[in-house]
């Protein structure tokens, strides 16, 4: 699978390319996801109207877009001067007609990223409610672009397998297309922690009744 934020890199078979998958090559039985740099940056032939780039990194066809999400007319308040200026909101468009996905090096990438990688950190506000930065060039870079939230928000096209090798296949690779913001994933940890919290909010109550049950015996033999 390719880089989402350095792009395809090696591939060769643009003719084949649509917005939300690369052409097959050689070897592959599987259309990969077209990468958000690529979506923004690298025309695609069999989509002449152009692509668009959703929130949520998954790229789609020009067809779908919606000028009322448009990430410039949906209440951004980014300072495309500086990267440490971010926008929040439920949902927005990026058009790749007058968009560019920043480089991986751009500092705007490199906030959001680090912002990505660190959603689930308890009261970290800024990245919860973050969807995107705006580079010092007015180039975006997307928090679900970053490579791990990507990999786990987007499958690949095996719609054209056998029906046993398809089922292999979205065994290993599905994955449930996430309609919220980032805070939306959250690490196994958070059960494993209830669980115990039960237990203790059970146990405690009922060794301290078992004391007090012997208490109540010894006073009673006492007398």
């Amino acid at each position: 699978m390719s880089s989402p934020i350095s792009g395809s890199g090696a591939r060769t078979n643009s003719s084949g390319d649509t917005c939300a998958y690369y052409g097959l090559e050689p070897g592959e039985s599987c259309g990969q996801p077209r990468s958000c740099y690529d979506c923004l940056n690298v025309p695609v032939v069999n989509d002449p109207e152009g692509c668009l780039l959703s929130q949520f990194g998954v790229c789609e066809s020009m067809t779908d877009y919606d000028g009322s999400l448009d990430y410039r007319s949906s209440g951004s308040s980014a300072d495309s001067g500086s990267a440490t200026n971010f926008t929040g909101g439920w949902y927005h468009m990026f058009p790749a007609v007058n968009t560019t996905y920043c480089e991986a090096s751009d500092a705007a990438c490199v906030k959001c990223n680090a912002l990505a990688r660190n959603y689930s950190t308890e009261g970290n506000y800024i990245a919860m409610t973050t969807k995107f930065c705006v580079g010092a060039t007015g180039c975006v870079c997307i928090l679900s672009c970053e490579e791990s939230v990507w990999k786990l928000r987007t499958v690949t096209d095996c719609e054209d397998l056998p029906v046993d090798s398809t089922a292999s296949s979205a065994a290993s690779t599905t994955s449930v297309p996430l309609t919220a913001s980032p805070t939306g994933i959250t690490t196994d940890s958070s059960s494993t922690g209830s669980s115990k919290n039960l237990f203790w909010l059970f146990a405690i109550p009922l060794v301290m009744l078992v004391f007090y049950g012997h208490y109540v015996r010894l006073q009673g033999k006492a007398r």
